[in-house]
């Protein structure tokens, strides 16, 4: 199979903050000294509450000294500008990483731009804050009111006294970017424990290697909140005398950090041309999950191996190509060690490496180390000098370097070769949960567009992604029937929540021992419980295809247990802040109160925190079935479903895995109205729902059914599927209960739009004939009307048609002109939706137009061109119904394409408007004439559309009449200009009848009177076409018009 070589793809822009370091300048200067940059924490942190000496001592650190930022590094002049009120650490120090980057770069207002982000579900300490006034609230509420009470206990953090909402990483990601990038911009937020900074950098270089955005701003950020410290020691992999040794034969344990580092990339021949500042180039970007192994927590060499090879090959490079690994080098004596066992495996015997790490120095960054290290070897290669590895005398085990591996004790020179071998590094990141990724970083290239020695794509670009199966784990375990009519109605048989506690998982289910189930999630057991039930007993062809099967999990925010725990981690600290303001009126005191907490929230164990993290679900599936794709989990609230169904369909596109298991897991009805706006519309719910996605061409090869096609929704065409009142309260996953029930309907395209902000793409769901529901008995070459042509979809309230233009009918389209050029007339528009909405409605008839827009021209191409003509999307859905009137939305789009069929733009707007439809008008009530009997026009016949007569029966308004009343006035009547409209607040008709065209007047018997009072400048209008009788037949209020020049070339081909 043949493909276009992968583009290269340059960093043009770099920033971050780390302990000791607010620049990579910094960071440099600090790489070249032997001092860590520990410290204790600034008034950010109450250590008296924080830590303890005492190994016995409950929610506790061991350890005074971390990597802290502190409050006063002096961030981006721009950091606390206007716009980037309400920022936590995590979001301010993001915000000050993506400015400096964001340094000589060009970014032009019409760039596709991927904001990718690494963060923690869990949060920052800000989160954590407002949680734990939220929860005490209600445990110290007295006779009270309890706004007074969580007022009061806010009032005690002084950076954290906002809902928690605010605080939701999703949401810090957003505000951290606002006003800074293009407005075509998706933004995603991803969580693979300490791997997590390497995804988001893949995501956003397999984004701009498939041309579907421009420009790509990937970092990351973490915040040591006090829940993850205490996990953490809890787990015991803390370095007991706070000193970290990564690789060294005294390494003891690690050091967690605050951190946040952002890359932005570009394609290389794009940054040429831009002139931007061109600090290396990405090679490529691979990944892993170690699947089944000795413990979610045990690092496996042969996961890391796994995914380093797979880099290598996608870079088409060999080992020997590679001169330095900045490793992941945490500090820890197995993890070192497994660490420097892969790499001299992978290096075999024609490579030697030098191989550092920077956490000695600054510490282990979690979330955020991938790109942290990535800025490491950018920044080599500009000083042409790989740091020496501080605090290092000798490993372990010397037989571990394997011959081919060498630790730099001093700085070594790495200077471009004049033979033009190019300086490459690799850079490791392994996370909890066996999350591996590995990126390769080098020169930039001779050549602007270089062939890559790689395969490019592994599969051909029409080979579509489909849904193969799907799976819906419920309380009460309803039979698939049961979950198939609940798709159809909404109306369920079982509870909304699961039993609490989560019943223990079976052998059969699970490998764990029983007396790990409390220590975890009810999230992570729901989901190995659902994958259990859609494996069943068969052996799917995902399980036997683990190598090259990825899983993605959507979440809302932190887990249930994780919001629990922060209750009981923070209890000490609050009752200290009660003591000290003197807050009175609450239910107990502070010492009442925390042991009320102990008694509530189980103590921390070594299994806690890996029980607890969100990215850790999607590993528990990869090790359920010995999985070795990406295990990732996406959080983009309510649309967390739809983040991770984009992560899915890149990461098949870019021919990384063969199948993807995407799970929506919402698992929290105790607390998680804490993670919503205002309180919820109805009960929340818990389930987990599984779509099994992998490409066309391998459904077929297998034999798979092919329920739907995934793609993107650009302008969202196609029938919108809304959720029902019994579908909603899946936090984070109604997108995948509303694909669910799309291919229940057997809607034949269907739009699952975002319902949390623009931020996160639409998908569209597209049904193969065959799985399609059957149109509805009046099919479409039955239809009178005039322009529905051809069916695409039909559902009870809503449809798309297709119009395809240049039939014999159209021939009169061509009497229309705007500048010179065959343009289809607005009225046309008009009457396109006014024949949508009565299809949907046949009983009623059309009265009004209201909130009419027009936002570009429908050009026809000149007769006998032999250009095709266009075919326009007519997407109508019915927004409100009472007796005897219905409310039908419509928009009017299609795409645009080059004569050779290469798509220029996909589905554009060009109107929309709303169809009130009823019995038929009666007369307005009479009205005074205007003052001056020249107030009146005849419509000119310039304007009147010439509707064949054989015609006339099948429209249902009168369509030349409203393009006359429409254009026909004093400021259309010049030389030089047309007059058109851009929109009208109200089109009213007074027809006779059935509110057709039937009997259309005579031109020549009609009087266009002007209503507006100074109509003489104002371009907005209230018009009347009134008969020779007197009767009112058309009324338009609201009429904006614009001039378009008549002379060609100075058009715009847009109304506004």
């Amino acid at each position: 199979m043949t493909s276009a070589p992968e583009p290269a793809i340059a960093v043009v822009g770099m920033g971050m903050v780390v302990p000791g370091c607010a620049s990579p300048d910094d960071f440099w200067q600090v790489l070249q000294q032997h001092e860590p940059q520990f410290s204790e924490p600034d008034d950010r942190w109450d250590l008296g509450t924080l830590h303890s000496d005492r190994p016995d001592a409950q929610d506790r650190v061991r350890h005074r000294k971390m990597g802290y930022i502190h409050r006063d590094f002096p961030a981006h002049p721009r950091t606390d500008t206007e716009g980037a009120e309400g920022l936590d650490e995590l979001g301010r120090w993001l915000r000050h990483s993506v400015l400096q980057a964001l340094e000589g770069v060009h970014l032009a207002a019409a760039d596709r731009c991927l904001v990718s982000v690494g963060a923690s579900a869990e949060g920052s300490q800000r989160l954590e804050e407002s949680l734990t006034a939220t929860l005490a609230a209600d445990m110290l509420n007295g006779a009270g009111p309890a706004d007074r009470v969580r007022g009061a206990l806010r009032a005690l953090y002084p950076h954290a006294d906002a809902p928690p909402t605010t605080y939701l990483p999703y949401r810090q990601v957003r505000a951290a970017v606002a006003g800074l990038l293009p407005e075509l911009c998706e933004v995603s937020v991803v969580d693979a424990a300490c791997s997590t900074a390497s995804y988001a950098l893949d995501s956003g270089w397999k984004s701009l290697v498939a041309g579907e955005y421009d420009v790509a701003v990937c970092g990351a950020s973490f915040v040591l909140g006090r829940r993850t410290n205490v996990l953490f020691s809890e787990m015991g992999g803390y370095a007991p005398s706070g000193d970290l040794r990564s690789f060294d034969r005294d390494a003891a344990g690690t050091l967690f950090s605050d951190g946040a580092a952002v890359v932005i990339l570009k394609r290389y021949d794009r940054a040429l041309a831009d002139g931007d500042p061109i600090h290396g180039i990405v090679h490529a970007v691979g990944g892993s999950t170690d699947g089944r192994g000795k413990g979610i927590m045990a690092p496996n060499p042969k996961g890391q191996l796994r995914a380093f090879r797979r880099t290598l090959d996608r870079a088409g490079l060999e080992p020997e190509d590679l001169q330095w690994i900045v490793g992941h080098g945490t500090g820890t004596k197995v993890g070192d060690a497994r660490e420097l066992e892969m790499l001299s495996t992978a290096a075999g015997d024609r490579a030697r490496w030098q191989v550092t790490s920077n956490k000695s120095l600054i510490g282990h960054t979690g979330w955020a180390a991938g790109i942290v290290s990535v800025i490491h070897a950018l920044l080599a290669l500009r000083h042409g000098v790989i740091p020496a590895q501080r605090r290092f005398v000798e490993p372990a085990r010397p037989a571990l370097l394997g011959g081919a591996l060498v630790v730099p004790t001093e700085p070594v020179a790495w200077v471009r070769s004049d033979t033009g071998h190019s300086r490459v590094a690799g850079v490791c990141s392994y996370g909890l949960g066996g999350s591996n990724c590995c990126v390769l970083v080098g020169d930039p290239p001779d050549q602007p567009t270089p062939a890559a020695r790689g395969p490019a794509r592994r599969h051909l670009p029409h080979d579509a992604i489909v849904v193969t199966d799907w799976h819906a784990h419920l309380p009460g375990k309803p039979p698939r029937a049961e979950v198939e009519a609940w798709l159809g109605t909404g109306a369920s048989t079982w509870p909304d929540a699961f039993a609490d506690p989560y019943p223990a998982l079976r052998a059969e289910v699970t490998t764990l021992p029983p007396a790990t189930h409390p220590s975890l999630d009810r999230s992570h057991l729901m989901t190995m419980h659902a994958m259990h039930e859609l494996a069943g007993h068969r052996d799917p062809p995902w399980a036997n295809d683990g190598e090259r099967t990825g899983v993605f999990v959507g979440h809302l925010g932190p887990t249930k247990g994780s919001i629990e725990y922060t209750l009981r981690v923070g209890a000490d600290d609050l009752g200290r802040r009660i003591e000290d303001a003197g807050v009175e009126g609450l239910s107990m005191t502070a010492a009442e109160f925390a042991a009320a907490v102990r008694e509530r929230v189980r103590r921390a164990d070594s299994d806690t925190y890996t029980g607890f993290i969100c990215n850790v679900i999607a590993s528990r599936v990869a090790v359920q079935f010995d999985l070795h794709g990406p295990a990732l989990a996406l959080d983009a609230g309510r649309d967390a479903a739809l983040a991770a169904l984009h992560a899915a369909r890149r990461c098949l596109e870019a021919g990384d895995i063969d199948f993807a298991l995407v799970l929506a897991v919402s698992a929290n009805t105790a607390s998680g109205a804490l993670l919503l706006d205002g309180e919820p519309e109805g009960p929340l719910r818990e389930g987990v729902f599984t779509l099994v996605l992998t490409r066309a061409s391998r459904a077929g090869a297998l034999g798979l059914p092919l329920l739907a096609e995934i793609g993107t929704a650009e302008a969202q065409r196609g029938t919108p599927v809304p959720v029902l009142p019994g579908h909603a309260g899946f936090l984070g996953a109604e997108s995948a209960v509303r694909l669910l029930r799309a291919l229940h309907e057997r809607l034949p395209r269907a739009v699952l739009g975002p319902g949390e902000d623009r931020l996160t793409p639409g998908i569209v769901l597209t049904l193969p004939p065959a799985c399609a529901r059957s149109a509805s008995p009046r099919a479409a070459a039955d239809t009178d009307a005039f322009f529905l042509r051809r069916r695409i979809s039909r559902g009870e309230r809503e449809s798309v048609w297709s119009v395809p233009l240049g039939t014999p009918d159209d021939e009169c389209l061509y009497g229309h002109s705007v500048d010179g050029r065959p343009t289809v007339p607005a009225a046309a528009l008009l009457e396109m939706a006014a024949e949508a909405a009565a299809d949907l409605v046949p009983d009623l008839v059309v009265r009004e137009f209201t909130d009419v827009t027009f936002e570009s021209f429908v050009r026809l191409p000149p007769q006998r061109s032999g250009l095709a003509p266009p075919e326009v999307i007519l997407s109508s859905h019915v927004r409100e119904t009472s007796e005897g009137a219905a409310v039908v939305d419509v928009a009017i789009t299609r795409d645009l394409t080059l004569p050779g069929g290469r798509m220029l733009r996909r589905q554009p707007l060009h109107a929309r408007m709303s169809v009130r439809m009823g019995g038929p008008n009666g007369q307005p009530p009479p009205q005074e004439r205007p003052d001056g009997s020249d107030t009146a026009q005849v419509p000119a016949t310039t304007y009147c559309l010439p509707v064949p007569p054989t015609a006339q029966w099948r429209l249902r308004i009168p369509v030349g009449l409203i393009e006359a009343l429409l254009r026909t006035w004093p400021q259309s009547a010049t030389a030089h200009a047309d007059c058109v409209p851009v929109a009208l607040r109200s089109l009213r008709l007074y027809t006779a009848g059935d509110g057709g065209a039937s009997d259309p007047p005579d031109p020549a018997t009609v009087k266009l009177w002007d209503l507006t009072g100074d109509h003489g400048g104002t371009a907005v209008r209230h018009l009347r076409a009134v008969a020779a009788t007197g009767h009112v037949l058309v009324e338009a209020r609201g009429l904006s018009l614009v001039q378009v020049p008549r002379t060609r070339g100075l058009a715009t081909g847009s109304w506004r």
